[in-house]
């Protein structure tokens, strides 16, 4: 009982903030205004849960898609005051009409269609979100130390979560009811969702290993949010945070602890990019040695779903063609409305499948754009940093489809569109 209470108090002291900071950022787009959005983030499916067990299920729901509205409005605010149409911005136009297109496409229901197609459009809003915003120089340094805090006191909650709280934490929650208000149930599990526990070492030890979970509650959004701080310690050093190695510790036991092979490629290549920076000799050779490694893992089936996450890639070619079967037919996804052709687990396998080998080009050729502006304006390490962080989640793409997400991987890819600019708004 006490906790529902303490759940009633937070929805209702949230929900006056939620309302009035909505125009407040479609208006100002200033500092203030990401890092409440940043928050919004982090907290979005805690408190889209403490509404549903508190309220009701409906208002749950609103508060998940709460931060569309935002991006959304700042979004089309900012394409219909801009006169100028940036190189930059091109390709991003190109692969929003083609999806539009790919969208008329195909028989699946509408509401297949709509999630699949608001999938495909994160990296797009996330980008062209970073590029509206009205930031100064130091914004975004003051930005990234606020990433980095952030990131601390995730660590230090999730450590507790995994050491002391545990499951009876979040049963205790009622968990279970966030997946059914996002249309996830049939991958929760005894009151918890499935990905709460890693089954790669199973034929090793014969169980599932509990995973650290996070203020996200999702090991997997935990961890990617997780690796962007530790790759802005690992590149950038001691310029964005004082106490780095008490930081750095905590941050990566938290990581680790995640079991997320994604957030460990994400840290892998931003060392390997740092041996780079050293002796291209030494990198070529870590490169190789990973390489290996993978290899072993994946000839010997040592991680048990390495296997299925390269089956996203491998079943969307078997049913490749130039120009995809439509929004909706492939992922993860598309597969709670029973229409995908691929086994999912794979962005670049759901691209696939859905926009053909041409929508694949159009996606790789927007994100290369995009990457190349944000070098050619900017030399800092902080920018090095965000082009690896986010060239690493596109790698991990290929065998992962919640690696490109709004809660997780999202920072990165708005960094990445306001770093793209040429110009910073004083």
């Amino acid at each position: 009982m006490m906790i529902e209470i303490f759940q009633l108090i937070i929805v209702v002291i949230s929900i006056p903030i939620l309302l009035f900071f909505i125009p407040y950022c479609i208006k100002n787009r200033n500092l203030k205004s990401l890092k409440y959005l940043t928050i919004v983030l982090l907290f979005q499916n805690i408190l889209s849960l403490f509404a549903s067990n508190a309220i009701s299920g409906s208002l749950g729901k609103i508060i998940i898609l709460y931060k569309d509205i935002i991006l959304w409005g700042i979004v089309i605010l900012y394409t219909i005051s801009s006169l100028k149409i940036r190189y930059a911005i091109i390709p991003l136009l190109f692969f929003c009409i083609y999806l539009l297109l790919e969208f008329l496409q195909g028989s699946v229901d509408m509401y297949t269609r709509l999630v699949c197609f608001r999938q495909l459009l994160t990296p797009v809003i996330l980008i062209i979100y970073g590029r509206a915003l009205k930031l100064r120089q130091c914004d975004i340094y003051d930005y990234t130390r606020f990433l980095i805090k952030l990131g601390l006191y995730q660590a230090v909650f999730g450590l507790v979560e995994r050491l002391v709280l545990g499951d009876e934490f979040w049963i205790s929650l009622n968990i279970s009811t966030l997946f059914d208000n996002k249309g996830f149930s049939k991958w929760a599990m005894s009151g918890l969702p499935g990905n709460y526990y890693s089954f790669d070492f199973y034929l090793l030890i014969g169980e599932g290993v509990k995973r650290l979970v996070g203020i996200t509650t999702d090991p997997l959004l935990t961890a990617h949010y997780l690796a962007l701080c530790l790759v802005f310690l690992i590149i950038t050093g001691k310029e964005y945070c004082k106490n780095i190695k008490i930081a750095f510790f905590f941050i990566l036991v938290a990581t680790v602890l995640t079991l997320s092979k994604g957030g460990m490629l994400i840290i892998v290549v931003a060392y390997i990019c740092l041996l780079r920076e050293k002796s291209k000799k030494i990198s070529y050779v870590a490169f190789m040695v990973v390489a290996l490694g993978l290899f072993v893992l994946i000839q010997n089936n040592l991680l048990r779903t390495l296997a299925i996450h390269i089956l996203g890639i491998t079943s969307a070619f078997e049913n490749v063609s130039m120009f995809g079967n439509g929004i909706g037919t492939a992922g993860n996804l598309a597969s709670l409305g029973g229409g995908s052709i691929t086994a999912g687990e794979s962005f670049w396998g759901l691209i696939l499948g859905q926009l053909g080998v041409f929508g694949l080009i159009l996606f790789v050729f927007m994100i290369s754009a995009v990457l190349k502006a944000a070098l050619k304006y900017n030399k800092e390490k902080i920018c090095y940093a965000v082009i690896i962080y986010v060239i690493a989640v596109m790698i991990e793409g290929i065998v992962s489809e919640s690696a490109i997400n709004y809660v997780g991987s999202g920072c990165g890819f708005i960094m990445l569109g306001v770093l793209s600019k040429n110009e910073y708004n004083v």
